[in-house]
């Protein structure tokens, strides 16, 4: 993503009072690192803001967590930011070597015995639910390595405390917990190209439980809460084709995600082709016919006209 934004092009994504205020913010952007092709960052100033910043099939797009990005207008912080990387500024992770105080800082801690280290980020961790999902993230990723993948009741553990019910705390966004989905969808891919397949289709499959179990009523303006969960079951989908028996109830599994659940229509027949198989995909019409006297007449007719489209269209 280095090169592939200009200035002009910030100047055009934003109403002139934003880039100019964002030309301001530009010193108050901290923690800029690139992930997953999207530039991520805070923006510190009354409060900090969460940013997101990347490239949609009509050029720049981004979120953030000010009031001036309701609706999908580009902010002032996403100008900032954009401008940021351009100059180089706010400490980005993406580039090669560090800033001087990040590594002053570094040198530093190496000299941290490793019990005050855990000591540290325990403490830091009660403080910030941030710090504390990013531990979580970063240990059930590392636990999805070796060659004892964990137990289901281990992965459990840390997607309910990565997704944590709306409300508690209650100043988490649907940014937040998209941030949050995205990491899960990431550890699926990985831990499936690991060969861990059990274990990838089980962080998959439970963490759209999660997801179901809490509901996450938080204003979803701009979709990306909804676009994390179609990642997610993306991800699940491919481990699930990876693992022999996880075809085993999958229609109805797939069946109850799309008419039950406000994600449902995160979920695409298509995208389970290959884990269903051709007898899982007759089940899976089949259970669309039983429930279309069950209420649920207009979905079931779009997810079959779906359905028909996959079968003309699919080798």
């Amino acid at each position: 993503m280095a090169a592939s934004f200009s200035r002009d092009d910030l100047r055009e994504a934003a109403s002139p009072s934003s880039f100019e205020l964002g030309e301001r913010c530009v010193d108050s952007v901290a923690n800029l690192r690139l992930r997953n092709g999207a530039l991520h960052a805070t923006v510190h100033g009354e409060e900090p803001f969460r940013v997101r910043l990347g490239i949609g099939p009509d050029g720049l797009d981004g979120l953030c967590t000010c009031p001036d990005a309701d609706g999908g207008a580009f902010c002032p912080h996403l100008v900032a930011v954009g401008l940021a990387k351009l100059v180089g500024a706010g400490a980005s992770t993406d580039v090669e070597g560090e800033d001087a105080a990040t590594a002053e800082l570094r040198g530093h801690l190496t000299q941290f015995e490793r019990r005050e280290l855990v000591e540290l980020l325990l403490d830091l961790a009660v403080e910030d639910e941030q710090v504390e999902a990013g531990l979580r993230a970063a240990t059930l990723r590392r636990l999805l390595l070796p060659e004892k993948p964990p137990t289901e009741a281990t992965i459990e553990r840390h997607v309910n405390a990565l997704i944590p019910p709306a409300g508690a705390p209650d100043h988490l966004t649907a940014l937040d917990y998209a941030e949050r989905i995205a990491e899960l969808a990431d550890m699926t891919v990985e831990a499936q190209e690991a060969g861990l397949n059990a274990a990838a289709v089980w962080v998959g499959q439970y963490s759209v439980t999660r997801i179901e179990e809490v509901g996450l009523d938080v204003p979803d303006t701009d979709g990306e809460l909804a676009e994390a969960v179609f990642d997610l079951a993306q991800a699940h989908a491919e481990a699930c084709a990876e693992l022999p028996d996880a075809s085993t109830g999958l229609a109805s599994w797939l069946v109850d995600r799309q008419l039950g659940t406000v994600f449902g229509d995160c979920f695409v027949v298509a995208d389970y082709a290959d884990a269903l198989g051709e007898a899982g995909i007759a089940a899976y019409g089949g259970l669309l016919h039983e429930h279309a006297t069950n209420g649920w007449a207009a979905d079931v007719a779009r997810l079959s006209n779906d359905l028909a489209t996959f079968r003309r269209t699919d080798p």
